[in-house]
Order: C-alpha cells, then structure tokens, then sequence
C-alpha cells in the first residue's frame, strides 16, 4: 500500500513514532528501512536519535569502501533495526539490499517512485 502526505505535517516524527510503537507496543523491531533524498539523511539520522535512542539505527551511506564495510558487518548479519538510505544508494546497493526482508519500507518524498517503470520504482517495490 503506498500512502501520500502533504508536505509540512511532521511526517519524520510521525513515522518514526509509528516505528516505535512497532517495536514498544507490538514486538516488531523490524528490520525496517526508511529511503530518502540525499538532503535529509542526516536530518532523519538526528531525529531517530532524538526521539528513539535505543533504535539501533545504521546509516547505509559513504564511499564504496564504506559502504561495503557497512553491509558486511550491519546489513547482511541483521545488525539494525532500522536503516536509513538515499534512493541513490539503494539503486548502487540494490543486490544487498534485495537478499532482506523489511517488515517495513518507508520512502520519503515518494513521488519519485510515481513512475511504476522507473528503475527506482522497481527496485522499491
């Protein structure tokens, strides 16, 4: 199911809330990830640490180095609750990505992936 909302409601906080409610009150820590602009990882980063510091959050992001260091030892072992990504990070890492299961995928600013066709779109869905 894909859901769109306006812009200026406090969705971060919303969703991050959601997660927590998963984890707290319905015993599902995940593993979730959450796929946005390149712009805002960090903010999100910052937010998941301000309102839910036991999340144990993995940001998937750097160089190629970095990042298959970041795979290795948090993505593929299930190290994470939650992983934070960019849409261009989640194309370049897409076979990684591909070997979990997320209980929950949130993509932000979803009106990138409005073109079912779109390589983005595909590898979302």
């Amino acid at each position: 199911m894909l859901t769109f909302i306006s812009q200026g409601l406090g969705k971060t906080l919303q969703t991050i809330s959601f997660l927590a409610y998963l984890k707290h009150n319905l015993g599902n820590s995940g593993p979730h990830i959450v796929v946005v602009p390149k712009s805002t990882l960090q903010n999100w980063a910052r937010e998941f640490e301000k309102w839910t510091p036991d999340f144990n959050i993995v940001t998937l992001a750097g160089s190629k180095e970095e990042r298959a260091e970041i795979i290795a030892s948090r993505i593929l072992p299930r190290q994470f609750e939650v992983c934070i990504t960019t849409y261009e990070i989640c194309l370049i890492e897409k076979a990684p990505l591909k070997k979990l299961s997320f209980a929950y995928i949130v993509i932000d600013e979803a009106h990138r992936i409005k073109n079912a066709d779109s390589i983005l779109a595909q590898i979302v869905r």
